[in-house]
């Protein structure tokens, strides 16, 4: 196996609008490869995660920036109930209970920022291999407009993280994680003419969710959803915004996720809530979030 020192003078950076790309060119080989998975530190992903302010008696005071949706969400969360999620501000609560976006969620619809997942594009010719050479399940069966939820391990087996693949065209993907995984699936691109690309600054993404989801998602964009299915995709417009959709979720419900560039979040969280109002639509926090996720039988690391 081609040693760390070997493939770190084989990977090189380019910037590309205005973003950062990892490129890596070195010898073949289609096996996840042996290197330590330590916690990245916050250089080697370029993600201002925590910053900071000083060390006070009982722990880290970190400052954290909020999500592309945070102008609306803070007008929400009157009781300033916020979590810290990878470096940014998600609520823990918008109303006096979590127990009331809990129900909103099982019994009509509601909206969960999941905007600080960690996204990175795969893009190449080999996008296909990098793909196929990290994650558990068998990559050449995934279509476009398809998405797997999957694990990947490290070469020993040991599971490192799970998230979303979806497969946008033919030679490129969207990977999401609930972890940053930008270094690992860079090292495992030795060998071929792929890119990754950390796009998690750059893109807002809204799970709408619940059993009158698909009826908001119908309002939203006058189309007809009901032939879409689970873990599948379609692009879509709302109020004249081209929006990802991936019928795909974390809380066992019916659901959709749906993905903007991050100038565009407000404007869909607009469109959203006005679709929703007949159907009492509330914004989710992590509280609730995790007692749906725990429901449905859905890990998450460290919990």
């Amino acid at each position: 196996m081609a040693s760390l020192q070997h493939q770190r003078a084989q990977t090189r950076f380019r910037e590309v609008r205005g973003r950062r790309e990892t490129v890596v060119a070195a010898p073949h080989h289609d096996h996840v490869v042996s290197l330590p998975h330590p916690k990245p530190s916050v250089l080697e992903f370029e993600r201002p995660f925590k910053l900071y302010t000083g060390r006070p008696a009982g722990g880290k005071s970190t400052v954290t920036i909020g999500t592309a949706f945070h102008p609306r969400e803070s007008r929400l969360n009157q009781k300033l109930a916020w979590t810290d999620w990878w470096g940014f501000s998600a609520a823990s609560t918008y109303a006096d209970s979590s127990d009331i976006e809990y129900n909103a969620v099982r019994e009509s619809v509601g909206a969960i920022d999941v905007s600080p997942l960690f996204k990175y594009l795969i893009s190449g010719p080999d996008a296909s291999r990098l793909i196929d050479r990290v994650i558990t399940r068998d990559a050449t069966k995934l279509q476009v407009d398809q998405v797997y939820y999957t694990p990947w391990c490290d070469e020993g087996g040991k599971v490192l993280d799970d998230g979303t693949i979806c497969r946008l065209d033919d030679t490129t993907y969207r990977w999401t994680a609930a972890e940053p995984n930008h270094r690992w699936i860079t090292m495992n691109a030795t060998g071929l003419d792929v890119t990754v690309e950390d796009v998690s600054f750059e893109i807002a993404a809204l799970a709408l969710q619940g059993p009158k989801s698909r009826t908001v998602l119908e309002i939203a964009t006058g189309a007809d959803w009901s032939d879409l299915k689970y873990f599948r995709r379609r692009m879509t417009t709302i109020g004249g915004i081209a929006v990802d959709v991936t019928r795909t979720g974390y809380t066992g419900d019916l659901g959709y996720e749906l993905w903007v560039p991050k100038e565009h979040a407000v404007p869909l969280w607009d469109a959203i809530f006005a679709a929703g109002e007949g159907f009492g639509i509330r914004p989710v926090g992590q509280d609730a979030l995790d007692v749906l996720r725990v429901e449905a039988g859905l890990i998450l690391l460290d919990a």
